[in-house]
């Protein structure tokens, strides 16, 4: 945001329109609150729709505030979640350290199923060709370089995300890529065992509902 600001600084100054910066800053503010709000509530709302559809988290989170209809308790586990977050920063030796690892573990954990989407398309391209699907890549050549393409670029980027920024103290290197390491592990764990723990959940209540 310094940045940004310094920029206008330049800008009002060369065009000699000084009230420029106040205008600019007013609507940086409401641009930024209008992409908070977009990032904070967008995906409970898929997170709650995804739930109600298919109970993956129980029928707690998928309940709607009865006043002001929203995911009242999704967002409060997402506000906890959040927290934790943010105090795990005192550990990191500067604030941009870890701001640099929360975009870090944000990014190698959004990458992650894309590392296994495309060699699972070529896995059922092979195992499974007669299958109908609503899109195909024609011919046999691109079939194996578009996803190929695909998946070096996701792998290159997250071999990038392993190189430390030299103009931020990050601690030991092994450390750092340990905390990447460890946290891409995690969320991948978390994730499976919410999965699998819905499957057994719903099969039970199949069962019930059945009997």
């Amino acid at each position: 945001m310094a940045g940004v600001m310094q920029a206008m600084h330049a800008a009002a100054d060369t065009l000699h329109m000084p009230w420029l910066i106040p205008v600019m800053a007013i609507c940086m503010f409401f641009g930024a609150l209008g992409q908070i709000n977009s990032w904070l509530v967008g995906p409970i709302y898929m997170l709650q729709e995804a739930s109600r559809e298919d109970n993956l988290l129980g029928d707690r989170i998928g309940k709607l505030h009865p006043v002001w209809k929203t995911p009242a308790f999704a967002l409060t586990v997402q506000a906890i979640i959040v927290t934790v977050l943010c105090f795990s920063t005192f550990i990191s030796p500067s604030v941009a350290a870890a701001y640099w690892m929360l975009t870090a573990l944000t990014t190698i954990t959004y990458f992650i199923p894309y590392l296994v989407m495309f060699p699972a398309f070529w896995r059922l391209r092979k195992t499974q060709p007669d299958t109908p699907r609503s899109f195909k890549i024609p011919g046999k050549v691109l079939p194996a370089i578009l996803p190929a393409l695909g998946f070096l670029s996701i792998a290159f980027a997250v071999a990038l995300l392993f190189i430390p920024p030299s103009q931020i103290d990050m601690g030991g290197y092994f450390q750092y890529a340990g905390k990447i390491i460890g946290g891409a592990v995690l969320a991948v764990v978390v994730a499976e065992y919410i999965y699998h723990r819905a499957q057994k959940r719903n099969a039970r209540l199949s069962m019930a509902g059945g009997k």
